[in-house]
């Protein structure tokens, strides 16, 4: 059982008894309370509380009931009078308003609806109200609502004796002025009873006494509010101000609390007190004694302030009750950045005092009042062995502030250097985090895909581990408590998430998503090239920005000649021209540089019939085989390993690699399932042939020039003259069993094998050689050191040739062609096609 007293029920009423059903736990009385009517209880009101045993069945969750027959068992009829204060319970609802239990014996209470009609209230059977006796006759006492006790109720008859314990605060009662008062004045109201009024409460400012006993006359009336009844001492404090009266909120203005108010000037000086300003025509001020200096005075002189005179002071506080603001005149007060948390701004400089050193970090008082702390990731840019010395005690540290939390009174602080300079605009919201804007941020996670960065206000990004790779960054370096300066790529109000980039260059040109989704299949597009990874290469797509891979195996037909594109193309700012889009699905792009592909891409859904020959490419090699990309209507279908080759293998990986161009034949197609197989005849066919040769030679084409334009001055000319099949001048290197090294400068070295050396070579000599091919990759160059060579090579041809049946010396063998002579022409002739894998031979060479 809870017993609790309250000056709320009439005198004599005795305890109200509140039942728990359920056996009271340890929380906090707060949360036990919940459900307790706000209206039940006045403000600080004195609450006795005993907790019993008494717990009800079935009962889920604590909760209590008020025994008003309990409460107001003691009062008697006789004792009724109007204008007493009485809580009651909705019995019923009747017709013309409801019936209420005041727990009086048999005596009917009854709340008209017209009462109701100013409040715009309906209640319902159970609910507890808080009533005002508006009249009685014989059992039936007339109630009407606390809320709507107005001036209609001021003014009780003659024979209504009234007692202060019937008086409940927030009345509205009718006063009559008896005598001034030194701060203030005295009133008689309700028959008889006395109340004071301060001069702060009154309806208008004063300046002095005598302005107060000119505006309140004596035995003039006026209309005041009870604020306070103290029973004990039977006095009651009324209030005039407007807002009191009206049961509103006073008006400030829009003055906040931490606001500078300069040159005041001063209506009222309270030599005891304090002063009172006037900041504007509806709006007063007031500086307590002790809000004037910091030294502490006792009272003020007639020459230190007087009416009139202008002062300086800052807002510490809003008097809601007495409508007027706080200010303070201290030094210290006006001098301080901000006076509670409330006021503090995110990214905000301040300069604080060190308390200590904690295990979270370091303890920093900002004002006397306000303190944070700085925690051990964010003491500096680097990790410290002993933070205690770097941060002694009562030293002042320069700080910024990092987040804050008002509800757990928390602010966070950074010391970090880079923080404290960074001149980039704060991310401290998402909604903040707008594209393409750079910030510095934090490592505060390290993950196994990437890290977690936070910003202020816990504001948290993640950076990919693909992001880092492609920064030419050390992702061990990016530890927790590292600052970097990142970019926001795209941000997810849904999610919550930002995704960043380490990459600062794109700050005006932020990725387009809406621009990529106009993208489709087969469109042609054109990508500048941001950086290399083990994929291949990171582009971004013009005119959408958007950031893409072009793997490795898809920047060339030839397999062998796309690590050496890859080489030729990583630098950063390489435009790509015509690059085909093979596939797009939400955000990513499948793009290549095949030209079979370009040349034989269709997006035509037409049925794929068997004996059809496409190109493609490994997609995914499986166990017992693999899955061939084709170009056509962007069709998948699955190569066994007895379909690979007219020879047995045991895995894919035996003579294709992934990634690398084929061309298939459909096997069957059962309802959009392929078979397809790579032993077709086609790939023997001359055009095949041709066309296998003439891509090989164009992507060559294009690694010579960009390999060409990297290299010095002194190797370029060269490398030129052995395209354009001039003689070279060079010394031997070495002499081996299975050739001869030439050296032609510091960077280009050749190579001619022993079928292409003369005789009696030493090194040192100094020999001149025909050049027959050279590697790009390695820059190395094969060369003829042989007269009968040299010449017909290096010299323009004779005689032409067309299409017809000729002899010629073989002077060269590579993997997949053959370099020949015929007629004083050097050939190139294909032995091998899309499907056919060479084992490397040793270069060997035949003569006519």
């Amino acid at each position: 059982m809870l017993e609790v007293e309250s000056d709320l029920f009439p005198r004599g009423s005795g305890k109200t008894d509140i039942t728990f059903n359920k056996k009271p736990t340890k929380r906090k009385a707060s949360k036990l309370f919940t459900s307790i009517p706000g209206s039940l209880f006045g403000h600080k009101e004195n609450v006795k509380p005993k907790l019993g045993n008494k717990r009800k069945k079935n009962s889920s969750s604590p909760g209590f009931k008020v025994t008003k027959k309990k409460s107001n068992s003691k009062l008697e009829t006789v004792k009724f009078f109007s204008y007493k204060i009485v809580a009651g319970c909705i019995c019923s609802v009747e017709d013309h308003g409801y019936l209420v239990n005041i727990g009086i014996g048999e005596v009917k209470a009854f709340l008209h609806r017209n009462e109701l009609l100013p409040l715009g209230k309906n209640f319902r059977p159970g609910e507890v109200i808080i009533a005002v006796i508006k009249d009685y006759s014989s059992n039936v006492v007339h109630l009407t609502p606390f809320e709507n006790a107005t001036s209609s109720l001021c003014s009780p008859s003659k024979r209504d004796i009234v007692k202060i314990d019937s008086v409940m605060p927030g009345l509205l009662v009718s006063c009559i002025v008896k005598r001034h008062l030194k701060n203030g004045f005295a009133v008689n109201f309700l028959n008889g009873l006395e109340g004071v009024v301060d001069w702060f409460h009154l309806p208008s400012v004063v300046s002095h006494h005598k302005e107060m006993c000119d505006l309140y006359p004596l035995n003039s009336t006026l209309k005041l509010r009870i604020l306070h009844c103290d029973k004990r001492a039977k006095k009651v404090y009324l209030s005039g101000l407007s807002h009191v009266l009206e049961l509103r909120m006073p008006n400030f203005d829009g003055i906040c609390v931490g606001d500078f108010q300069r040159s005041v000037s001063v209506h009222r000086v309270d030599r005891e007190m304090g002063l009172l300003v006037k900041l504007s025509d509806r709006l007063s001020g007031y500086v307590h004694l002790y809000r004037i200096s910091d030294e502490k005075l006792t009272s003020l002189t007639k020459k230190q302030y007087q009416v009139n005179t202008k002062v300086d002071a800052r807002v510490v506080a809003l008097n809601y009750l007495e409508g007027y603001v706080c200010l303070s005149m201290q030094p210290s007060v006006m001098s301080a950045p901000f006076l509670h948390l409330q006021s503090v701004e995110i990214g905000s400089y301040l300069t604080g005092t060190v308390e200590g050193f904690k295990e979270k970090g370091v303890v920093v008082w900002v004002t006397n009042k306000i303190r944070g702390i700085i925690p051990n990731d964010h003491l500096s840019d680097t990790s410290l062995t002993d933070p205690a010395r770097r941060f002694p005690k009562c030293s002042k540290v320069k700080c910024r502030v990092l987040s804050l939390d008002v509800s757990k009174q928390k602010l966070l602080l950074t010391a970090k250097r880079t923080l404290l300079t960074s001149k980039y605009p704060l991310i401290s919201s998402l909604t903040g985090a707008k594209r393409g804007l750079i910030s510095h941020g934090v490592v505060s996670k390290v993950l196994a895909t990437g890290r977690m960065v936070s910003f202020y206000n816990n504001v948290k990004g993640y950076l990919s581990l693909e992001d880092i790779r492609s920064s030419d960054v050390d992702p061990s370096e990016l530890s927790v408590g590292r600052v970097v300066c990142c970019t926001v790529v795209h941000c997810n109000m849904t999610s919550g998430r930002i995704s960043l980039s380490l990459n600062t260059s794109q700050e005006r040109h932020p990725p387009d998503f809406v621009a990529f989704a106009s993208i489709k299949p087969g469109d042609l597009v054109t990508c500048v090239v941001h950086s290399r990874s083990k994929r291949g290469l990171r582009v971004r797509m013009e005119p959408s920005n958007v950031l893409q891979v072009i793997e490795t195996a898809h920047l060339s037909d030839h397999y062998s000649i796309c690590e050496p594109l890859l080489e030729a193309y990583s630098r950063h700012g390489t435009i790509l021209e015509n690059v085909l889009v093979l596939s797009v699905s939400k955000r990513k792009a499948l793009l290549s540089l095949k030209k079979s592909f370009k040349a034989n891409f269709s997006l035509d859904e037409k049925e794929l019939h068997p004996g059809q020959c496409y190109y493609g490419f490994i997609q995914k090699i499986v166990e017992y085989g693999c899955y061939v990309r084709l170009c056509c209507a962007q069709s998948c279908g699955f190569v066994t390993l007895t379909n690979m080759a007219e020879r047995y293998i045991s895995k894919t990986e035996e003579i294709f690699k992934l990634g690398q161009t084929v061309l298939a034949t459909v096997l069957s197609n059962n309802g959009g399932k392929l078979h397809l197989t790579l032993k077709s005849k086609p790939v023997e066919d001359d055009r095949v042939r041709g066309f296998f040769m003439a891509t090989y030679i164009e992507d060559k084409a294009v690694l010579e020039s960009r390999v060409c334009a990297l290299l010095p001055i002194s190797s370029l000319l060269i490398v030129e003259k052995a395209l354009a099949r001039k003689p070279l001048d060079g010394v031997v290197k070495a002499v081996e069993s299975y050739g001869v090294t030439v050296k032609f400068s510091d960077d280009i070295t050749g190579f001619a094998t022993p079928e292409h050396c003369p005789s009696g070579l030493t090194v040192g000599s100094r020999v001149q050689g025909a050049p027959l091919d050279v590697d790009m990759a390695t820059l190395v160059i094969d060369v003829s050191l042989r007269a009968d060579v040299v010449g017909p090579l290096c010299s323009p041809p004779t005689e032409s040739i067309g299409q017809e049946h000729l002899s010629f010396s073989v002077l060269l063998v590579k993997s997949f062609y053959l370099l020949c002579l015929a007629r004083d022409n050097l050939l190139v002739v294909p032995v091998a096609s899309f499907n056919t894998v060479s084992e490397k031979e040793s270069i060997r060479f035949v003569s006519s």
